[in-house]
């Protein structure tokens, strides 16, 4: 069988296969290529990927331990739903995170590790956000942003921190993927800059300037998308006051 969309070679073992597939279909749900809340039938993504029911079944379990995909007895398998609270619980989370993150990094990263940030640095920054002739934000763009922010806590010697901060950073990237595009910020910030400034804190060992801006930063985007949600989903007046107090921004009633 083949695929219009991602046909997965079939030269490999099976456990190959679902590894692809997993890949793929966790790219697919984290850019939103499928509605929040759709069903993941199984014969469909069979077409989609090109490969049988065994490793999309494999694939769609992985996903569901982890969280990126939803599961319901007698219903099968959904794309996790949206919501604003969940998006406020995963802003603070992550901010809590980089309270320890950021020193286990800091403390532990040697040259190596600065020459990793330095060179994902690079790339970001070399690499346009908007893809030409669109407002989609440039999937490569997307590939070295997330990349430069696990490099800046890869210093971790923590195995558990690090997997923890990528997959907070790609449920919440989810938001960002499903509900901004490359203009969205015009205007309203300078991310190049923010980047810029993370950077050099992280490079001058600057651990409570660094988990300052990695907040903020964090916030900001948070704030972005809370404004970019359709309006069944956002909330009338922003966070509430016990959200705004946990996020450490006043609330806005």
């Amino acid at each position: 069988m083949t695929s219009k969309h991602h046909p997965v070679a079939s030269n490999g073992a099976s456990a190959t296969s679902a590894s692809l597939v997993y890949e793929l279909l966790r790219k697919d749900v984290l850019y939103g290529a499928f509605p929040p809340d759709s069903k993941l039938g199984i014969d469909s993504l069979s077409e989609r990927y090109g490969v049988g029911s065994i490793p999309i079944r494999e694939a769609l379990n992985r996903l569901s331990a982890e969280g990126f995909v939803a599961k319901e007895d007698q219903k099968g398998f959904f794309v996790p739903a949206v919501s604003m609270d969940e998006l406020w619980e995963l802003t603070r989370t992550r901010c809590l995170l980089h309270n320890i993150a950021v020193p286990e990094s800091l403390d532990h990263g040697d040259t190596a590790w600065e020459e990793r940030l330095v060179l994902a640095a690079h790339y970001l920054f070399k690499t346009p956000r908007q893809s030409t002739g669109s407002i989609k934000l440039n999937p490569e763009w997307d590939a070295r942003h997330r990349a430069f922010h696990l490099a800046v806590i890869d210093g971790s010697p923590s195995r558990w921190i690090r997997d923890f901060h990528a997959n907070l950073f790609d449920y919440a990237d989810r938001y960002r993927h499903q509900y901004i595009s490359a203009e969205t910020h015009v205007g309203s910030r300078d991310v190049e800059e923010e980047h810029r400034e993370i950077l050099d804190a992280a490079i001058s060992r600057s651990t409570e300037r660094l988990i300052e801006l990695l907040n903020d930063h964090t916030r900001r985007t948070t704030e972005i998308i809370a404004r970019s949600m359709p309006e069944q989903l956002r909330p009338k007046h922003g966070p509430t006051k016990k959200q705004a107090t946990r996020l450490g921004r006043p609330s806005a009633g």
